[in-house]
């Protein structure tokens, strides 16, 4: 599989995954992805995104009055 952007070559590695929210910034850390050796760009499989999306819905309904919030994804989505 190739970049959309740059046709590299895509890798398998990690990458910091940020989400601002209008009131709440969230760093996942640790995001498995496909990587591109050329460019940087990177892209999360359906199962890994729907992962995502449930820490962030989880971190947005647990309202500590926590401004920046930075989870590893592993830990979270065990």
């Amino acid at each position: 599989m190739n970049c959309v952007l740059c046709k590299g070559n895509l890798i398998k590695g990690n990458v910091n995954y940020p989400v601002d929210l209008s009131d709440k910034f969230i760093l996942i850390k640790e995001v498995p992805a496909d990587i591109c050796n050329q460019c940087g760009e990177y892209y999360l499989d359906d199962e890994v995104f729907k992962k995502v999306e449930d820490i962030v819905n989880h971190v947005r309904k647990s309202d500590f009055g926590i401004e920046i919030e930075v989870v590893k994804y592993k830990q979270q989505s065990a």
